[in-house]
């Protein structure tokens, strides 16, 4: 089979061979291998790339309420999800159900690496039914060396799930609408998946419907949209008013700001400034009006889901704060798709003269380009430091400094999570402020005693190990663990300061002790 089967098609021929209702066939009809071709390279790099690195010998919080919440048995699970973390209901039930298969935490990672290697695919799988299988490939490739992608592929949460359930959702779609009912079916069922993962991914079938209205869909279409996203929208209300019970959910989310947006392009195009203005320029050059018209139809999927669920989360957090960058990473994909346009755009221009290979080779200097500009941040990304914290670092220094009788305070209680996810290091350490376990109140963090017993229990303790944000800084809302402290820095001094990234620890000991 010749290579020229993969190159990209001129203006003229993609007229020339445009559907003429809906996304029914892509826009230059391509060969078995090479539809198979675009779909399986980008699924194959993205499994590699996610599988290298993926120990980074420490979890960060997020991770270790994952690892803590689904280490316990159903019941317990059940219990706890009835009281927190609601939300992540039918995540932390899924990885339960993996983690009978294995333990620790690589093993924890896997199902995000496989799930960001789905989704790389389904985006190539888009790109192609959509365009091309060049505009397929590229979006493909593109989307798996974006670092960001590697970031998300190698946690244990459920950020990568969605972005493949979101992605599957809008497969589904173009089927539905390509004359074939039965994948509504499909549809409503991915949808109600998709909002079990993450509540605010409804924002995705919503901007479908933008998509629908701009490819000039019918009535009847538009009702089948409907009904097989109001299963979706009212589980959507169902999650709503249980959340709504439990603020702490969203209650530490600052008010969106020019970081806001920061993140949000750190997110779609690369977490370095060269990637987000390469990233840029290809996704600008994709946004242009005009071309041919399969090309137009990609931009009117793809421009709805790159800004209508960013915009929704910043406008409603100036009433509620609930942006933060990982919870629109669907909307990684369209931008993929977007440059991978501008990428066959510009490879048109630049080689005017036809030729079977060109415009492939242009294609080609493009994604390498960009993978090359991302090697130093996908190194970073695989290293502890790029997480908020590091747990395992913070836990090893307890584990070698601490001594027979020390007690340790968490500062707030939330911090307990180190000594959840690593409790060997805290043997022979009594937990100073805690009454009950997690498993036994059925939450992530156990029941505390009450302050003036802590208190009591600190003033006769002679080592106190106190774990806590960098510096130990409190909130003003963390009222107790300003009362706590406040006790520490008046009857005790401390003797150590360390700590590792993201995490303060310092040990106290009374005024009266000499050494």
């Amino acid at each position: 089979m010749p290579t020229s089967t993969l190159r990209l098609a001129s203006s003229d021929e993609l007229d020339g061979r445009r559907a003429v209702d809906g996304p029914r066939r892509s826009a230059v009809t391509p060969t078995p291998w090479a539809a198979r071709a675009a779909v399986l390279v980008p699924a194959f790099l993205m499994l590699c790339l996610g599988l290298v690195g993926l120990d980074r010998h420490s979890v960060w919080r997020d991770e270790a309420a994952s690892l803590v919440a689904a280490r316990r048995s159903l019941p317990e699970l059940w219990t706890m999800l009835g009281n927190v973390e609601t939300v992540h209901a039918l995540y932390y039930t899924l990885l339960h159900a993996w983690l009978q298969l294995g333990g620790g935490e690589v093993w924890a990672r896997v199902p995000s690496v496989l799930a960001m290697t789905a989704a790389a695919g389904l985006v190539a799988a888009v790109g192609s039914r959509l365009v091309s299988p060049t505009v397929g490939l590229v979006a493909g490739l593109l989307f798996a060396v974006n670092p960001s992608v590697s970031y998300y592929a190698q946690e244990a949460r459920s950020t990568a799930l969605v972005a493949a359930v979101a992605l599957l959702a809008v497969w589904f779609l173009l089927r539905a609408v390509d004359r074939r009912p039965g994948w509504w079916a499909a549809y409503a069922v991915a949808c109600l998946v998709l909002i079990g993962l993450n509540l605010l991914a409804v924002l995705v079938p919503l901007s479908l419907v933008l998509t629908l209205l701009a490819w000039g869909r019918t009535r009847r279409v538009l009702l089948r949209w409907a009904l097989a996203t109001a299963p979706a929208l009212l589980l959507t209300g169902v999650l709503l008013a249980v959340t709504s019970r439990q603020p702490f959910q969203v209650g530490w989310i600052p008010r969106p700001g020019v970081g806001s947006l920061r993140d949000l392009a750190h997110l779609a195009l690369g977490p370095t400034l060269p990637l987000v203005v390469l990233g840029a320029l290809l996704v600008l050059a994709g946004m242009l009006p005009g071309g041919p018209r399969p090309e137009r139809r990609l931009r009117a999927l793809a421009v709805p889901l790159l800004v209508l669920p960013p915009a929704a989360l910043l406008a409603a957090s100036f009433v509620q704060p609930v942006f933060v960058a990982r919870y629109v990473f669907p909307s990684v994909a369209p931008a993929a798709l977007l440059a991978a346009l501008g990428v066959v755009r510009l490879a048109r221009a630049v080689v005017r003269r036809p030729h079977p290979a060109g415009p492939a080779l242009v294609a080609a200097a493009a994604v390498l380009l960009v993978s090359v500009v991302g090697v130093g941040a996908q190194r970073a990304e695989r290293t502890p430091g790029s997480r908020p914290d590091d747990l395992a670092g913070a836990a090893d220094i307890i584990d070698r400094q601490a001594a027979p009788g020390d007690v340790v305070l968490f500062l707030p209680d939330n911090r307990r999570l180190l000594s959840l996810v690593y409790p060997g290091s805290f043997d022979g350490v009594r937990d100073v402020s805690l009454a009950q376990g997690p498993d036994a109140t059925g939450n992530l963090t156990g029941r505390p005693l009450p302050l003036a017993t802590t208190l009591e229990n600190l003033s006769a303790s002679r080592r106190v190990w106190v774990v806590g944000r960098p510096g130990l800084q409190l909130l003003p809302s963390e009222t107790d663990a300003q009362a706590e402290l406040e006790l520490l820095r008046r009857d005790f001094r401390p003797v150590q300061r360390t700590g590792s990234h993201g995490v303060g620890i310092a040990l106290y000991v009374p005024r009266s002790t000499s050494t």
